[in-house]
């Protein structure tokens, strides 16, 4: 489980805890649309090769379900802190002003998806 967590202490849309595959995870049934893990892909390669230590990178399309609080980012060099992006900072109104199907303001939910937020869990796996 270590590479998901770094992945997670990297970016704040990569959402470690919903990396749990244990044999009971594998199979419970979502509350909301009432799929199994089963289906994925990295159940369906634990399945046909026996490799439990393997990963895929699978995500929603639309959204997650919380965002990370990551540690600010220190510069090794000047010791100061490094500036945060608005898709880096959870603090920015990409976050903070996430609005529900019924229109309410959703506080610390993750936003949709966007082309940024892909490319900010792709950095956080290249860290």
């Amino acid at each position: 489980m270590l590479l998901p967590k770094l992945v997670s202490m990297n970016s704040l849309n990569f959402d470690f805890h919903e990396c749990s595959f244990s044999d009971k995870m594998m199979t419970v049934k979502d509350k909301k649309d009432g799929l199994s893990r089963e289906g994925c892909g990295r159940v369906s390669i634990m399945k046909l090769t026996g490799l439990a230590n393997c990963y895929t990178l699978e995500c929603n399309y639309a959204s997650g379900r919380r965002i990370n609080h990551l540690a600010p980012k220190v510069n090794k060099e000047t010791g100061q802190v490094e500036a945060e992006t608005a898709i880096t900072d959870a603090h920015s109104k990409h976050y903070t002003e996430c609005i529900g199907k019924q229109g309410e303001v959703r506080k610390e939910v993750a936003p949709p998806y966007t082309i940024e937020v892909f490319e900010d869990i792709g950095r956080g796996f290249c860290i």
